[in-house]
């Protein structure tokens, strides 16, 4: 958390989500939510730019720990109003 950056934020939501390279690399912004009880939870679902490698890879992740910090700098960062990875 000392190396404050975009591929420490991905390196952290995939080591404590267990989502594969793919899935967290080709994030929306839109996928990260704040539930009615204020748990936040990132939304794995198919876009037009990537798709899913199975139908039940589709799936919403708890975030905590590591990936709460990475979701947040992401949720908090001025650059890309889109996608979490925009690179």
């Amino acid at each position: 958390m000392e190396e404050d950056d975009e591929l420490r934020w991905l390196i952290a939501l995939v080591a404590d989500t267990g989502m594969r390279l793919s899935e967290a690399a080709g994030l929306h912004r839109d996928d990260f939510q704040q539930d009615a009880d204020g748990g936040h939870y990132v939304r794995v679902q198919p876009h037009r730019w990537r798709r899913l490698k199975t139908p039940g890879s589709a799936r919403e992740i708890l975030l905590v720990g590591s990936s709460l910090w990475a979701a947040k700098r992401i949720m908090d960062w001025q650059g890309d109003p889109e996608f979490a990875f925009p690179r």
